[in-house]
């Protein structure tokens, strides 16, 4: 598969309560726009069927979790979460005015590195 690079754009941010697996912990996330989401999405099926096609199962799809975001914070649930993300989403809208584009990919294992 040849790498071609694409542009994603943000929409709003929101908050994913008891993110990551900790009900105390509460993530600030900002979530790609519809169009962003379709087109990664259906990036990372075929990327998942050319995984298959190899011979290496793919057990858990990407399809099957939590959609693309952005993880910008972590918090404990004591934070007052919805004052802030109202706040960023008032007075920083650019999460959803500029298109960032993606011309690279790489991961050496967790964390993931991306390159914009």
């Amino acid at each position: 598969m040849k790498w071609k690079p694409f542009k994603i754009k943000f929409s709003n941010v929101i908050c994913n309560y008891g993110g990551g697996g900790d009900p105390a912990a509460n993530s600030i996330i900002v979530l790609l726009d519809k169009e962003s989401q379709d087109y990664v999405a259906s990036f990372v099926e075929n990327i998942e069927r050319l995984i298959n096609a190899s011979g290496i199962p793919v057990h858990v799809h990407r399809k099957d979790q939590e959609p693309f975001h952005c993880t910008l914070g972590v918090v404990n649930g004591s934070y007052p979460i919805n004052d802030v993300i109202d706040e960023i989403n008032r007075k920083h809208p650019v999460f959803n005015e500029y298109p960032i584009e993606i011309y690279s990919f790489f991961s050496t294992s967790p964390p993931w590195i991306f390159f914009c």
